[in-house]
């Protein structure tokens, strides 16, 4: 285990779901994996990079998709995770006694947001420089865009989970009414 995900596990509090954690990490690897099962990328007789459906192109494949059916753990575990994180705001701003401060709901999304965009970036600067590279060597333009849709294709699910979990966290805590203060 690296030292910072030591340091991070040790800081968790003991009443922490370490199950909760379990199957969020456990759903994320099996969207991401399961999506780029599904790219099939592969290239023909004549040496052209074609993309196609991989459950099409292996039959064998067909089983794997049992085991690749995690989104609603994913939602489940996130909108869990987003309950519990958005009840320790709400405590914390109690205990403060600002119970009327406007904002809190929106700084707790931008921070929530902020935590599961910024991964991505590192993936799209590199999928960014993979395509300028491939298109200075001489790469056709149709082969570089199949081939970076195929990559990013774990990417999808981020702004359907940022919206059905910020509006699970609203309902949850009653803030419907004051979303945008």
């Amino acid at each position: 285990m690296s030292t910072k995900a030591r340091e991070l596990a040790e800081m968790a509090p003991p009443e922490r779901n370490r199950w909760v954690d379990f199957l969020r990490a456990l759903s994320i690897m099996a969207v991401v994996i399961g999506h780029w099962l599904m790219a099939g990328m592969y290239v023909t007789e004549s040496g052209e990079l074609q993309r196609g459906d991989l459950l099409s192109i292996a039959g064998w494949t067909h089983w794997l998709t049992w085991a690749f059916q995690v989104m609603p753990v994913f939602f489940l575990v996130g909108g869990y995770s987003n309950g519990v994180s958005w009840s320790a705001t709400l405590r914390k701003v109690q205990q403060e006694g600002d119970t009327h401060r406007t904002g809190v709901y929106r700084d707790w999304l931008a921070t929530r947001v902020q935590r599961l965009i910024t991964p991505t970036f590192p993936v799209l600067l590199l999928w960014t420089a993979l395509a300028v590279i491939m298109t200075q060597v001489g790469l056709p333009r149709e082969q570089i865009a199949m081939a970076t849709e195929a990559a990013l294709i774990p990417v999808w699910f981020l702004a359907v989970y940022l919206l059905v979990n910020s509006i699970h966290a609203a309902r949850l805590s009653r803030l419907a009414p004051v979303w945008l203060a």
